[in-house]
């Protein structure tokens, strides 16, 4: 088993945790942690996500049966702390690692967006589609970065599924946004707002921390009403999409690649975007 930095504490948390259960853990402890470059990190937060879950003595049973899909688990709650943190608040995700069906599953833009409509449809309040929309994040950041961690896909498949994701709920935020916003404003229920994807995004290699580079355009020839409100309703899209909540954030929204910088109207026209980019 790899060595621990602080072995004292390490076996307490251990004792702890065989108290929970009848079958002798000491197998698990020898497989678990071997290749796990942060033992200490990841024995910490197994016990957290232990304790968080409804029958701990289960989940470590079940563990303690599955050596090849243990150590994974622990590479992932040692790599990263809020991977870790989205487990423990979410102790059901971790069957996304114990699965190895759910493992197999690469995420696409098309099913992504259908998995985000369904969590978001008995939604009733703004404030909670927002969770939802970060629960689906952290629903698939979780089995991604176990395929990446495990060397099971290559950089390219995770660019790829990162970035799909990334689309997928943004598109999610644009129409979950703009139904509210609409029905507050008495506005048509299509949404005249496109969101075009520069920077990392555009180029499909978002990674874990990557902001998202975005510029807004409205459609040609809006009426006065519609066009008076285009402006607020971007301001609270990137809001919905920037604010931290208790699941955290979605992405750090950055508009300074839209035309003439910071300095620009956060949303333009496509007619007017055109011209700029003829013009300058």
């Amino acid at each position: 088993m790899r060595a621990f930095h602080d072995p004292e504490a390490a076996a307490r948390a251990m004792e702890r945790l065989q108290s929970q259960t009848d079958l002798d853990l000491s197998p698990l402890w020898e497989v678990a942690f071997n290749s796990c470059p942060a033992p200490d990190t990841a024995l910490s937060n197994l016990e957290r996500w232990i304790t968080a879950t409804s029958s701990p003595g289960t989940h470590l049973e079940h563990l303690a049966h599955m050596p090849r899909l243990a150590p994974l688990l622990a590479l992932l709650l040692g790599a990263s702390q809020p991977l870790a943190d989205a487990l423990i608040q979410n102790p059901e995700l971790a069957s996304l690692v114990l699965d190895p069906g759910e493992l197999a599953l690469i995420p696409t833009r098309d099913g992504l967006e259908a998995e985000g409509r369904s969590l978001l449809a008995p939604a009733e309040s703004h404030s909670y589609r927002r969770d939802r929309l970060r629960f689906l994040k952290q629903r698939w950041i979780v089995p991604i970065a176990v395929n990446d961690l495990a060397g099971l896909w290559k950089p390219e498949a995770v660019w790829r599924a990162l970035s799909d994701l990334a689309d997928a709920l943004l598109t999610l935020a644009l129409e979950a946004t703009w139904t509210e916003f609409a029905l507050e404003k008495e506005l048509p229920e299509e949404c005249p707002v496109l969101i075009v994807a520069m920077g990392k995004l555009g180029g499909h290699k978002v990674n874990y921390s990557s902001d998202v580079d975005l510029v807004y355009l409205s459609l040609d020839d809006l009426d006065e009403r519609t066009e008076k409100y285009v402006a607020r309703f971007c301001e609270l899209l990137s809001r919905a999409v920037s604010e931290r909540m208790g699941r955290g954030s979605l992405y750090r929204v950055d508009l300074r690649l839209r035309p003439f910088g910071g300095a620009g109207p956060i949303v333009r026209s496509m007619r007017a975007v055109e011209a700029y980019y003829e013009l300058h």
